[in-house]
């Protein structure tokens, strides 16, 4: 008796919102076909490459979460970078749009982190007790030195110690129009890394140094997603999103130079790799049982 009484008044509930509308993000009238208690739906992808002197990671993931009480749309981006076999999570970036329908309240989230430090927060979260949309937009990026580690070549017959250089960049993009009965959001996380790196040499040797540039990995995952409540009642779904990838590109020589002679070593020489990824391109309906 209870459950038919909460789902009656659920149904009535959508019904005066529609009616009185949401903002900017209205909720769409339609009979959906499918049922099922709620749609919980995650795409994630990934990779790791190099060798054992240089190298990177990636794992991103988008999802959607829709329920009678509450929508979801959610992302994030994780990326590794390896020195001469020292592995750092160098971003990882996470951000959602919510609404939870029973409390008539819709907030955002928004972490950036850079080696383990949150370096962004945003998190708001406010009631839409009229219906009113509510936005938000921003784009941050932020220049960043990662980590260092050092490893010793031989050269010809001269010993190197080459201490090489994390550097790049970790970004957020998001875009959000939120109501009762609806989110829109577009996430879209960054993240880059390259490389440069010194040489050192013992006294003897007249000059050493190392020559070139190394990209380990250049990652960006927009995702475009979207939850709206039907009068059915059920929701509507819709998820596209794309990871853009470029990872292991340039090279590194080192050279050394002793007793009139000039001695030289690749230590790195990748053709780079570009590639895009198809996350998640999915759309849907599923009425509440």
């Amino acid at each position: 008796m209870q459950r038919a009484f909460l789902r009656t008044s659920l149904s009535a509930l959508f019904a005066s919102l529609v009616l009185f509308g949401a903002g900017s993000a209205h909720a769409q009238v339609a009979t959906c076909g499918t049922p099922a208690a709620e749609i919980r739906k995650a795409w994630s992808k990934s990779d790791s490459f190099g060798d054992e002197d240089f190298g990177a990671a990636y794992a991103v993931k988008a999802s959607l979460v829709g329920k009678r009480d509450g929508l979801e749309v959610a992302g994030d981006l994780t990326a590794d970078a390896n020195l001469f076999g020292d592995t750092k999570n160098i971003v990882k970036a996470d951000a959602s749009a919510k609404a939870a329908v029973l409390g008539a309240s819709v907030s955002e989230n928004v972490d950036v982190f850079v080696l383990g430090k949150n370096i962004f927060h945003h998190s708001r979260s406010t009631g839409t007790s009229s219906g009113s949309g509510v936005k938000l937009n921003f784009a941050k990026s932020w220049d960043v030195s990662f980590f260092s580690a050092s490893k010793r070549f031989w050269v010809g017959p001269i010993p190197v110690k080459v201490k090489a250089n994390a550097a790049g960049s970790a970004g957020i993009t998001f875009d959000s129009d939120l109501g009762i009965l609806a989110v829109d959001a577009t996430l879209r996380p960054s993240a880059k890394a390259f490389v440069t790196a010194t040489a050192g040499v013992d006294a003897w040797v007249a000059e050493a140094g190392v020559e070139g540039r190394l990209t380990l990995i250049e990652a960006s995952v927009p995702t475009v997603g979207s939850l709206h409540l039907t009068t059915a009642p059920g929701v509507q779904y819709k998820l596209d999103s794309d990871l853009a990838l470029n990872y292991l590109s340039g090279r590194l020589n080192v050279f050394a130079k002793a007793l009139g002679k000039k001695y030289e070593r690749k230590i790195a020489d990748w053709s780079g790799t570009t590639r895009t990824f198809a996350l998640g391109h999915e759309s849907g309906c599923i009425k509440f049982l």
